[in-house]
């Protein structure tokens, strides 16, 4: 028994490994490249990636990667981003809580949760189980992530003219002027013509001059200076004044597929 245990061969697998000598004469020079032969085709860092929350595209931004126990990029996320992403916060254990800011592995408290970073298409995957998540509509977005945009100056025009040639030489131009201001919350906008006919000299004409912000927390819109009425009801009508009306686009996506029957079934009644 003895004999036979001796002749039999010894097995082993050996790891991989990437010889630095094919890169290099001097292999000193070569990065370090043990953390590719565990299986890690990117480095820890921060990688601008669209980020899925239970197989819904959620947002994109740049995210922090760095590696776990096993070598493996894991997402960091601090305990703001997390809500940001729709973890409910009141429902994470009171240790997750008080880490604040620090990077959050998600993982320890809950086995359910999964990293599937997919950076050769800048996409990140993340599965959160349905008790640690807040119920919102479809498509809500927190008003903390909405953006007022940047500064501009705006400037959209349109000009004809027509010359006629015969026994009056007749010349007649219009320029058709629309323009406007974006800082901040507030929208500016102007519409104003000019025109010209023949010798006459060119005359300008106001049409009309608004100046309009959103109301974030009644989701809504308000104007000053020119503008009409809604035509959900009634008939529009030419106003100077203020007007503060509901915006739809403040509103989650499940909500406003309702809003069209509901005026519907509005306009019905009113008959």
């Amino acid at each position: 028994m003895l004999l036979l245990l001796t002749l039999l061969p010894a097995c082993s697998v050996a790891g991989m490994r990437f010889n630095p000598a094919f890169l290099s004469g001097d292999t000193e020079a070569v990065a370090d490249l043990s953390r590719f032969e565990k299986g890690m085709t990117y480095l820890p860092g921060s990688y601008e990636v669209e980020i899925w929350v239970n197989d819904s595209p959620l947002t994109s931004r740049k995210v922090t990667f760095k590696a776990d126990e096993q070598n493996q990029l894991i997402p960091c996320f601090s305990l703001d981003e997390l809500v940001t992403l729709g973890i409910n916060k009141s429902a994470l254990p009171e240790q997750a809580q008080a880490e604040g800011n620090n990077c959050l592995d998600l993982r320890i408290w809950f086995a359910e949760v999964q990293y599937t970073p997919e950076l050769d298409a800048q996409r990140l995957k993340l599965t959160f189980p349905q008790a640690i998540l807040k119920h919102e509509a479809r498509g809500y977005i927190p008003p903390e992530e909405w953006d007022n945009g940047i500064p501009a100056i705006l400037i959209n025009y349109d000009f004809s003219g027509n010359s006629d040639r015969g026994d009056y030489a007749s010349d007649s131009y219009y320029l058709n002027l629309r323009s406007g201001l974006n800082l901040g919350v507030w929208r500016f906008r102007d519409y104003s013509t000019w025109s010209r006919s023949g010798n006459s000299p060119g005359k300008i004409a106001h049409v009309s001059s608004t100046l309009q912000r959103v109301i974030i927390p009644f989701k809504s819109e308000l104007t000053l200076g020119d503008t009409w009425s809604s035509s959900d009801v009634f008939d529009s009508v030419s106003i100077r004044g203020a007007k503060l009306e509901s915006d739809e686009n403040m509103l989650p996506i499940a909500k406003v597929v309702l809003l069209p029957l509901c005026a519907v079934l509005l306009k019905a009644m009113l008959r």
